[in-house]
């Protein structure tokens, strides 16, 4: 298996070539990772929503799947809050994880009357700002921040989730 080097440009006039170490893969290496690169970047044409979506619901299956290893350092949600998630995922919704920064950030004035420690307050605080139809789930995670399960379409319209 032939390695390629890289010449010095110093001493390309002299006739010398030096071999930097760092840059010394073989072709074999290179074009593989070339090819996996671009297959990772790429989607065949026609895919590109299929894989929007794949890429979304493996993300939001990530986010139930943290929730169960590691150190917490509140409660974990129970088998059962991820069952639901886990049904609304596959039923379309998107799970996010939202912190008490961001509550207090789209609370704006009105921050000082909620309790963001308490789940129930940021529930109905949610379903006040994004309408009940929004948030399908909601469980506070183990790191003390909280996640949601909303849906992709929302009275006909397409529904993103701030983040």
């Amino acid at each position: 298996m032939a390695t390629r080097t890289r010449t010095n440009r110093n001493f390309r006039s002299a006739g010398k070539q030096t071999t930097n170490k760092r840059n010394t893969r073989t072709t074999n290496q290179r074009s593989a990772t070339t090819v996996a690169a671009k297959t990772y970047k790429k989607w065949a044409p026609g895919y590109a929503n299929f894989y929007q979506q794949y890429q979304q619901k493996l993300q939001s299956f990530k986010t139930l799947y943290s929730q169960t290893t590691g150190a917490a350092k509140f409660d974990r949600p129970s088998p059962t809050t991820l069952k639901t998630f886990t049904n609304w995922i596959n039923k379309g919704a998107n799970v996010y994880t939202i912190s008490q920064t961001q509550l207090n950030k789209w609370a704006g004035t009105a921050r000082n009357k909620y309790d963001w420690t308490k789940p129930t307050q940021a529930r109905n605080f949610l379903n006040q700002k994004f309408g009940k139809g929004a948030i399908k789930a909601f469980a506070r995670t183990k790191n003390g921040a909280y996640m949601v399960a909303c849906p992709t379409t929302f009275r006909g319209k397409t529904f993103n989730f701030p983040s």
